[in-house]
């Protein structure tokens, strides 16, 4: 009787990455031991019906999530049959971010258009009572029903569609809004601390009241310096991860005599 391999029988198309990396992740649970390899790049594009730019992009999402692991001369080896509960973000660049974002989901919990008091104020580093919209967030690893953090964001009134758009939107917020209304992001300034959690954010993370937490603001701006939106991301312990690569440069080579 003639069998045929998981890496050669094709499989629906997944329409999206978001799709793709579902499929990948139920087929390396169903088919895949760990420390297997999994099949080369050329045979997951003909399976999935995906192409290269797009299996590439749901392969380093698998990697973030611990599933995966890429080497050089070897090939992709599986280090877990289910993805780490932990939320892990690269922080060399934008892309880094959107990257991250793309392994989530975002689910509204409220919006609400306020005048800046004057804790806001000093947090945006904006006049106190300018108007800004709130927009409270849960996030979730895909498939997951237990949230790894939230999210509060203050972004301009103007941008008064995002709301609607949180629950179906994949990836990080600042590109919704660079699509709705084509403002885009030029540079981000983040800050990490440490905080614990009230008793209200307690329960909606499921987390004990008081634990601490991983505390992440960021300020996003256009190309001018003005703010576009303010994200301050909560996690509780063990649920997020943040890893830095760092390069030290080379001294400059001083003057050499003759």
């Amino acid at each position: 009787m003639k069998t045929t391999s998981a890496a050669s029988t094709k499989t629906h198309r997944p329409d999206s990455t978001t799709e793709l990396v579902d499929a990948l992740a139920r087929e390396i649970a169903a088919s895949y031991p760990v420390g297997g390899l999994l099949p080369s790049e050329a045979q997951l594009q003909v399976r999935f019906g995906t192409t290269r730019y797009r299996l590439r992009e749901a392969m380093s999402a698998l990697r973030k999530m611990g599933v995966v692991e890429s080497r050089a001369g070897i090939g992709t080896t599986v280090l877990s049959r289910t993805p780490s509960p932990s939320f892990v973000q690269s922080q060399q660049t934008l892309e880094g971010i959107v990257e991250a974002a793309r392994t989530t989901q975002l689910r509204l919990v409220r919006a609400q258009t306020l005048p800046a008091d004057a804790s806001t104020a000093r947090m945006l580093r904006v006049d106190a009572g300018t108007r800004w919209m709130r927009i409270d967030m849960l996030r979730y690893m895909r498939g997951q029903a237990e949230p790894i953090g939230s999210t509060c964001l203050y972004v301009r009134p103007e941008f008064d569609q995002v709301p609607a758009r949180i629950d179906q939107w994949l990836g990080p917020v600042f590109k919704l809004i660079e699509r709705l209304y084509g403002v885009r992001v030029a540079s981000v300034e983040q800050e990490i601390d440490a905080c614990t959690l009230d008793d209200g954010l307690a329960a909606q993370l499921q987390a004990p009241s008081g634990s601490a937490a991983l505390k992440v603001t960021r300020h996003w701006y256009d190309a001018g310096g003005k703010l576009i939106q303010c994200s301050v991301g909560l996690y509780p312990e063990g649920r997020s991860r943040y890893r830095s690569r760092l390069v030290l440069e080379a001294p400059v080579a001083g003057p050499t005599s003759a």
